[in-house]
């Protein structure tokens, strides 16, 4: 059967995959790891709400695969990304055919759809792969309104070929003193330790550390508490997991879960004990961490992962948009609705900047 002309279906489990689809979505293709298989396990596994069903829209030949959500409600049937506040990146393209064809496709099924869908609300989409701006084009081509807008920026570096001496000199003149300094501070404490993990068998009691740390920080408490182990847990096949750990006499004063895929390294989670604050092991650790990584040669990027967060730019030097995308369908008094809600003062602004031109002035 010629790609692109599969049947289509709409899946509420991963199991439910067909043969094709799932080897594609399993597989090490994805570009990134938010985009396969093993991510949506481990939200399944730790952060479902009887509100977010998940939606599946595949090929049966693996050419299209879109892992949706659906939340149906008095206010309609919307669809949205499967994904949460923890997720990094995300596609609603993850099949084999060019993303062009994959959009035009998903398009055509969510028009097709019955019952109708009413709104379509994707986040988290990296921005210079050109997902949103596709799948904006078949969607209105299909008499959906489109808008979109950035959602928050990823802040990254490349460090491929780099020392860590040429990382270091790379970064403003303040934090090298403040890393120097706080290192041989933090370091001069009697009991101080700095270990990574990455083994199956150093794992769980870097969790254990880690959770200890975050009790103890000045974050809120884990929506899903069961999402770190779940996360470190599944992910950590070859290595894609290292936990780094500060310590004084035993006890972790910081900790960070790195995720490594295809020689990216993402800064997925990361915390402190706010009641040493003075002796920023946070800082510290980050270094130490970074260090790690370009003295052993074992990655070509690091980013930090969701938010613009101040301190992100001291350490990383570029920054991607990451883009949202809403739509709503055209052909529902819902949808319709949708695009007065979200399109109309933007119209009225055009109008008024419209009219105004044309008056004598």
């Amino acid at each position: 059967m010629d790609r692109g002309t599969a049947p289509i279906s709409i899946l509420h489990a991963l199991e439910d995959l067909p043969p094709e689809a799932a080897a594609r979505f399993a597989s090490d293709a994805a570009a990134s790891p938010f985009h396969g298989a093993a991510w949506f396990e481990i939200l399944t596994e730790a952060c479902s709400t009887p509100q977010h069903r998940p939606f599946i829209v595949a090929s049966q030949d693996g050419g299209l695969i879109a892992p949706l959500a659906l939340r149906q409600d008095r206010s309609g049937r919307h669809l949205e990304s499967w994904t949460n506040f923890y997720s990094c990146d995300f596609t609603p393209l993850g099949g084999s055919l060019q993303a062009a064809a994959q959009a035009a496709l998903l398009a055509a099924a969510l028009a097709a759809c019955r019952p109708r869908v009413d709104t379509l609300h994707l986040q988290t989409m990296q921005s210079g792969d050109g997902t949103a701006g596709l799948l904006a084009s078949a969607l209105r081509r299909h008499g959906w309104w489109t808008q979109g807008y950035e959602q928050f920026g990823n802040w990254y570096e490349r460090v491929a070929g780099h020392g860590y001496d040429a990382y270091l000199a790379r970064r403003d003149g303040r934090l090298r003193a403040t890393i120097d300094r706080r290192t041989r501070r933090f370091l001069a404490r009697r009991g101080a330790t700095l270990a990574l993990a990455t083994a199956p068998d150093e794992l769980e009691p870097a969790i254990a550390a880690y959770e200890s740390v975050y009790r103890r920080s000045w974050k809120g408490a884990e929506p899903f508490p069961r999402f770190i182990g779940a996360f470190v847990r599944g992910m950590a096949r070859d290595g894609r997991i290292r936990i780094g750990v500060a310590a004084i006499d035993g006890e972790p004063v910081a900790a960070q879960i790195w995720l490594v895929w295809k020689r990216r390294a993402t800064i997925a989670k990361l915390a402190h004990d706010e009641a040493l604050r003075d002796l920023s092991p946070g800082t510290v650790l980050t270094a130490w961490m970074i260090r790690a990584a370009l003295e052993a040669r074992a990655v070509d990027e690091i980013d930090f992962g969701r938010g613009d967060d101040g301190y992100k730019r001291q350490w990383l030097s570029c920054r991607r948009p990451v883009d949202a995308l809403m739509a709503g369908n055209l052909a529902t008094m819902r949808g319709a609705a949708a695009a007065v809600r979200h399109l109309g003062p933007s119209l009225v602004r055009r109008g008024v900047r419209f009219l105004a031109r044309g008056l004598p002035g």
